[in-house]
This record gives C-alpha cells, structure tokens and sequence, in this order.
C-alpha cells in the first residue's frame, strides 16, 4: 500500500499509514484513488483485449493462407512470389479514403475484408483500371478519375456474394479470373488473386452456407452486356514474363511464361512459439504481394 501511495500524485501529506489501516485527510483525495484504480483497470483491460485482438487476427490469417493455398494447388501454376505470402487485405488504404467509402453509396457502413486496384478487361477487350471492394456482402467495382487534381470516384457495379455463381481460372500463373454472375460476368487481372478468391469464399460460406464454385481451364467463355460472349484462350509462352494479350475476333490469347508449377507447396509453413504465442509462418502461403501476385 505504501508503494502505492508513494508512486501516485497524491501529495505525501495526503495520508498517513496506520498500523492497520491508511488515513486519508480529504475525501477529495480518496476520490482520487478511486478513479485512478478505475482508469488503471480500463487500461489494463484495453491492453488485454488488444493483445487478444491481434492474436485472432494472426491465428486467422494463418488458417486464411492455409486454405488459400489449398485453393489452388495442383490445378494452377504459381508465380515464385507465392513464397512470400503476405496478406494485407487493404492495398490502397480504404479506411483512409473517404472519396472512395462514400463511392458506396447506401452500403458504406458494410465491413470491408479486401481492397486493391485491379484491371477490368471491358467488352471490347480492353483494359480499364478498376478499385475493386469485397466487404462482407458484396464485391464493389469503383471507377477512378481525375478532375481538377481531385480524385473522383463512381460506383459501377455492386455483385452481392449470394449471386455469384463460379469462378473460373486458367492452369497457368497469370493472374486473370472471370467472376461469373447475373446479368453478366466479370474479368479482370488481380494480382493478390489469391487472397480475394479467398476471402469471398469465406464471406460467402459464412453469408449463404455454400461456396461457389472455382473452375481451371485454358479455354473460358464468359459473358457481356448485350447477351454475347467473349473467349479467353491462354497459352505458354517463355518469353512472356509478362501477360502478352492478344485479341483476334471473340476470343482474346493470353500467353505468359512458366511458373514454379502446380504443386508447389506455398502453403504456410509453422513454427512451435514457447509462451503459448501465436506460430510464425516461416514458409510459403497463398500469394505474394507487390509486383508479383499470387
């Protein structure tokens, strides 16, 4: 108790130790205690719970690249990046981009779990840069424009996760997926693939108790507005580090180089933690981040 009342701001004149109890002079002074033992209880516990906080969400994303590796193993070549897994969610600072958040609309308040800049390949089979939004019920297509050196933002499309029917991927390490959904289907170029597609299972198991479907393929057919349809074809090519895209007709080629193939390993890797902490991954996860993608 001494040490107590030594190490607080109470003026020593304040109190008096007796030989069972402490005397106090002023009641103001025994309000004082009171409230800071309460404001000491209030940190203490904001401590706790920030610690636990950021155990679950280490331990969840963990389990998130576990399973986002299993995802694709075996049915799709994976870039050398895959091995440096690191799960972000937010790419482009949403929580800080009012602009953006107010893009939404009605729906703004709904959780947020992804957010990254991607390309959409419009019906023309070209590219357009998109902000791409997956919240807890829906994915989000935003588009981006400059007007008097502000950025301008405009909702395109909102596709809740209970329509969306598939997905469909091809066997080689691009990074182009076809959302398919009512009216029409999706494309686009993502390069943390990996990590939307397993973030949008997880919502949507949670939302629906399904999951939709993911579908490997070289040759995908998805469709546009207007009730027609486009072609994707994707071959290997070794000299395409990079995606060479070519359109002929319907159908548009897409060629990249070998990856690291399907069975790589890149799921995370654990070590044992002494003091009950949560393991650290030491391997490879779902995807990579940064110029290379997962």
């Amino acid at each position: 108790a001494q040490i107590i009342l030594s190490e607080s701001t109470l003026d020593n004149k304040q109190w008096q130790l007796g030989a069972t109890k402490i005397f106090i002079r002023h009641p103001e002074s025994l309000f004082f205690l009171e409230e800071s033992l309460e404001r000491h209880d209030y940190d203490a516990a904001m401590k706790i719970q920030k610690v636990y906080r950021s155990w679950v969400a280490k331990k969840h994303s963990l389990e998130q690249r576990a399973a986002a590796a299993n995802l694709l193993k075996g049915k799709k070549d994976r870039r050398q990046e895959s091995n440096n897994p690191q799960f972000v969610g937010d790419y482009m600072s949403y929580d800080k981009n009012y602009g953006l958040q107010d893009s939404l609309g009605p729906n703004k308040d709904e959780r947020v779990v992804f957010a990254d800049q991607v390309v959409k390949i419009n019906r023309r089979m070209k590219p357009e840069r998109r902000d791409l939004i997956v919240s807890v019920e829906a994915v989000y297509l935003v588009m981006r424009t400059k007007k008097l050196n502000k950025d301008w933002y405009k909702l395109i499309r909102r596709i809740p996760l209970k329509d969306i029917i598939s997905c469909s991927l091809s066997t080689l390490k691009d990074n182009f997926v076809v959302i398919h959904c009512p009216p029409t289907d999706i494309l686009i170029e993502c390069s943390h693939k990996t990590e939307m597609l397993a973030v949008m299972l997880e919502y949507c198991q949670l939302n629906t108790g399904r999951a939709f479907v993911l579908n490997f393929n070289n040759s995908i057919s998805y469709s546009i507005p207007g009730g027609d349809t486009r072609q994707l074809a994707f071959t290997q090519d070794p000299s395409a580090q990079r995606p060479k895209l070519k359109k002929v007709g319907r159908t548009l080629t897409i060629s990249i180089a070998p990856g690291i193939g399907k069975d790589a390993d890149t799921a995370p890797r654990l070590t044992v933690q002494v003091g009950g902490g949560v393991p650290k991954p030491v391997g490879g996860g779902g995807g990579g981040i940064g110029g290379g993608g997962m």
